[in-house]
């Protein structure tokens, strides 16, 4: 539900985020002096301050699961932030994508790049005059280094989190310092800092305390105080446990507890605890933090004579030790010269002692590290027979335990000098190492001690018994809710089988109703059938019929064209001859039109190209005795009606029959152009015009011909706007509305 919540908020935040300003959002610790380039757009600003609350929304998320995913996306958003932020000059952008990848970095024991990171961000916030910001830099900063180094980077960022009031700051500066000092051997100083640290969580009501408690309780498993060790050790078991704590810190929490456990030598919780932290760690996908915690349970598998499952997880560190971060690399080169010395695999151990003289050559005397380091050398030295090395080894590492007042170590330090003063028979001295041993173990384990960890185990037992029997309680309650579950189950598979039952039925009664249904329309659809086949029948008939009227028209235009023709021979009058000879043409332009149609697929209208070119071609021999007349067509694809292409027919056939006998005369040459086009959907122009000599204006406006009082009539069966030019040469544009053709109707090749 919480992921859900996120997820909807960053969405949100991306879809608004062209509505916000810079001022609306307020990052943590952003100060007025935070310098950004304010003449940017708002919306760069604002998708770097989305990409910054998804950057903590999947960090937050990597805490708490599997971290090398999680972090994989953070990572990818805290580039593109960064990226974003260095181009608006928006610092506070760069700073805060650099603290994630550092804090990421330091996860993935990536230290050159937490280091890079975290000082640009200082550098950054310094500028700035952030404090808070420096401040949780150095926090971030000082894990890169040793711990010397890391206190004044600690006590820096304490200083500042004071002078800004930031209380949690400093509960966490404190926690770091403390830490440091118990890595130190420092105990007491460390303690003290924890101590104060887990004052200042309480005044601020922060409850998540269970890391700060698993120190504590650490700290005194370094000084014996083994009571109070596993008093601070159960009340961090029991945070986490309440809280359902699962995030990295989990892990190193129960891996605490496991020293404690095992400096108590209850065998069975040391390997628990253990397990719980490689558990959670393999959540996580760190393979540093999986490594030393595998490390740690192989010392306690042997130590429990489960030899088989310790030498697995040893043979699993090996395969894995040229990946291991340095630290980590130390503790397993180490442990592995442990365990196969106590198993008596002196060849095998052999193998990682160069290697781990090496690495404890290289370390610094104040590493805590280090004193880990002589443990497995000395045993193995010991175990070989070479009592004097052991012995050196030995002295060196009581130093380092005494200096740090390491003092379980301590212990082994005498362990390890009375087996040696045994076997050399040096017996005296034995007797002195046998007594200090004793009277460390008093020290742990004084009787009213013993009796505080017996009532710490006691309570911590019945807390686990009590959990138990509640877990118990819950899955009796799962199981009788299973079990009511399953009956209802069973009363609505039954209820569901007679509802089935019943829609079956239904079901089967529809179907037949269907059935006869389809028969019935299958029926109509035969009889719908036979009258469409009937009236297509009836509609080619008709086109026949119509085609065949067409073609009778024609042949009886031709009759009287012929009619008119043979009366022509008998005429003498020159006048007379021509009027017949305008009427075959008229007759001939409407004769044209029947028969295209009967030749056609299509019955009811005219391709008007078609027609000009043949009509065109029709009434050139009569008047063109030479070349020297040119048509010019220019003519869309436009097809009329028999209604309009009649009169149109005759208005072409008059207007280039006048430009043959009146716009050349003396066979000066010249153009005739026909122009035919869409003005839109619904109107058409036609314009005819030549560039002959003109027409008397005394004939446009007075005493019409013939041809140009047909010309208007037929114009006004096209209820066209007509309007003549006849100032250079003659222009007739017509425009007219187009009436819409009915479907084309196609005659099939019968033979087809």
């Amino acid at each position: 539900m919480k992921t859900l919540r996120y997820n909807i908020v960053a969405f949100l935040l991306l879809l608004l985020m062209s509505n916000f300003s810079f001022a609306q959002i307020k990052p943590l610790h952003l100060n007025n002096k935070m310098k950004y380039d304010k003449s940017k757009e708002v919306k760069d600003t604002a998708t770097v301050g989305v990409y910054l609350f998804i950057i903590d929304h999947y960090f937050e998320k990597a805490e708490y699961s599997n971290f090398v995913h999680w972090a994989d996306s953070a990572t990818y958003y805290s580039k593109k932030a960064q990226q974003l932020s260095r181009t608006l000059h928006y610092d506070y952008g760069v700073a805060h994508s650099n603290l994630v990848l550092a804090k990421i970095a330091v996860r993935l024991d990536q230290l050159d790049n937490a280091a890079r990171y975290s000082s640009e961000a200082i550098n950054i916030f310094e500028k700035a005059h952030n404090r808070n910001g420096v401040a949780d830099a150095c926090l971030i900063l000082l894990k890169t280094m040793d711990y010397n180094k890391q206190l004044s980077y600690s006590e820096k960022a304490l200083k500042l989190y004071k002078e800004t009031g930031n209380v949690k700051g400093e509960a966490n500066a404190l926690k770091t310092h403390g830490w440091s000092f118990i890595c130190l051997g420092k105990i007491e100083e460390g303690q003290a800092d924890l101590f104060k640290s887990l004052k200042l969580y309480d005044k601020i009501g922060f409850k998540q305390v269970q890391l700060l408690y698993a120190w504590i309780g650490l700290g005194y498993v370094n000084t014996g105080q083994l009571d109070k060790a596993l008093e601070y050790t159960l009340k961090a078991i029991t945070l986490v446990e309440n809280f359902n704590d699962t995030s990295w810190e989990a892990s190193d929490i129960y891996n605490c507890a496991s020293i404690t456990a095992r400096a108590l030598d209850n065998r069975e919780q040391w390997i628990m605890f253990l397990r719980k932290a490689k558990e959670i760690s393999e959540i996580h996908g760190i393979l540093g933090q999986t490594s030393m915690i595998e490390n740690n349970l192989v010392a306690a598998l042997v130590k429990a004579k489960k030899n088989t499952e310790a030498v697995f997880y040893l043979k699993k560190l090996e395969k894995n030790l040229p990946k291991l971060p340095g630290k980590v690399k130390e503790m397993v080169v180490n442990r592995s010269i442990s365990i196969y010395t106590k198993l008596g695999d002196y060849k095998s151990a052999a193998r990682f002692v160069p290697q781990a003289t090496a690495m404890m050559a290289a370390m610094n005397d104040n590493d805590f590290a280090k004193a880990n380091s002589y443990e497995g050398l000395i045993k193995y030295y010991f175990g070989i027979g070479q009592y004097d090395t052991a012995r050196k080894l030995n002295e060196e590492f009581q130093q380092i335990c005494e200096r740090k007042n390491l003092f379980l170590k301590l212990k082994t330090v005498h362990e390890v000098f009375f087996k040696l003063d045994s076997v050399q028979k040096r017996f005296d001295s034995a007797l002195h190492e046998l007594d200090k041993i004793k009277q460390m173990d008093q020290k742990m384990f004084t009787e009213q001690k013993n009796k505080q960890i017996a009532e710490l185990q006691v309570k911590y037992d019945l807390e686990q018994k009590e959990k138990d029997n509640k877990l118990l309680k819950k899955q009796a309650e799962l199981q009788q809710s299973k079990l009511e579950y399953s009956d209802f189950i069973k009363d609505v598979s039954l209820v569901s089988i007679i509802i089935l039952a019943a829609f079956l039925g239904i079901l089967y009664v529809l179907f037949n109703v269907k059935q006869r249904n389809n028969i019935q329309l299958k029926n109509k659809q035969n009889e719908i059938t036979q009258q469409n086949s009937l009236l297509h029948g009836l509609v080619l008939e008709k086109e026949s019929l119509v085609k065949e009227v067409h073609h009778r028209v024609k042949n009886n235009l031709q009759i009287v064209m012929s009619l008119l023709n043979t009366q022509s021979y008998f005429l003498k009058d020159d006048s007379a001859m021509a009027a017949i000879r305008n009427s075959q043409h008229r007759i001939h332009s409407m004769s044209l039109i029947h028969k295209k149609l009967y030749q056609s697929e299509n019955i009811v209208a005219i391709a008007l190209p078609e027609y000009i070119n043949e009509l065109i071609e029709y009434l050139q021999p009569f008047y063109q005795t030479s070349d020297n007349i040119k048509f010019i067509t220019e003519v869309e694809d436009i097809e009329l009606s028999i209604t309009q292409a009649v009169p149109l027919g005759l208005i072409l056939n008059e207007a280039i029959t006048n430009a043959f006998k009146h716009a050349f005369p003396e066979q000066i040459g010249g153009t005739i152009k026909i122009q035919c086009s869409r003005i839109n959907s619904n109107h058409i122009q036609v314009n005819i015009s030549d560039d002959g000599v003109g027409m008397p204006e005394l004939q446009v406006n007075e005493n019409l011909t013939l041809g140009m009082k047909l010309i208007y009539g037929f114009s006004r069966d096209l209820d066209a706007d007509i309007e003549i030019n006849y100032k250079e040469g003659v222009n007739i544009r017509l425009i007219f509305e187009l009436q819409p053709v009915n479907e084309h109707s196609i005659i099939k090749d019968q033979s087809a």
